[in-house]
């Protein structure tokens, strides 16, 4: 009780999208390592998770403290935010210093792209490799395919004594863009 929070106003149906997708969900409360200053503005550094590291790459977005702001760096165990000046003046981010805690929330985008990553290699860990030469099986999930294929070392020879080569590999496509 008695503490400044961040609060926006949520996206009603019809509304025009100009910002990130934000829930409101708290997925860790990791700590402030340091914060400092870059021009007019800062430059915050937080521990990140181990868990959701996977899902903070640099240049997405995270909420901290409920502010949605780009992820400026990534390094082993930690994430960056830039904080413009705008942002020092319109959060209570300005007033968070070093060992200090945030509330994270992840970008639920990269939540559900690393969800379907990760069942589509479950998948394919699990599938067993009963396969005729050159059969294939796949999986997708989001823009990412994981493809494994079993083939015979000789054309046409049987299962039976002989030893099979299978291998995975993923396959990352970005859509292509078209002009309107």
């Amino acid at each position: 009780a008695g503490h400044a929070v961040n609060v926006e106003y949520s996206l009603r149906l019809g509304d025009r999208m100009g910002g990130h997708f934000v829930y409101g969900h708290v997925d860790a409360a990791p700590r402030v390592i340091s914060v400092t200053p870059e021009g007019a503005g800062a430059r915050m550094r937080v521990e990140a998770p181990a868990a959701l590291a996977p899902m903070l790459p640099e240049k997405a977005f995270v909420a901290v403290d409920g502010a949605s702001l780009t992820i400026a760096a990534v390094g082993a165990g930690w994430f960056e935010i830039a904080l413009i000046p705008e942002t020092l003046a319109r959060t209570t981010l300005g007033r968070r210093a070093a060992d200090s805690r945030v509330n994270v929330e992840v970008d639920p985008l990269a939540r559900y792209a690393y969800a379907a990553a990760r069942a589509c290699s479950l998948k394919i860990a699990s599938l067993r490799m009963r396969a005729r030469s050159k059969r294939a099986y796949a999986c997708s999930g989001a823009t990412w395919t994981l493809r494994a294929s079993c083939t015979s070392p000789h054309t046409g020879a049987s299962r039976s004594g002989r030893k099979w080569t299978c291998f995975a590999s993923w396959d990352f496509r970005t859509p292509r863009s078209s002009s309107v």
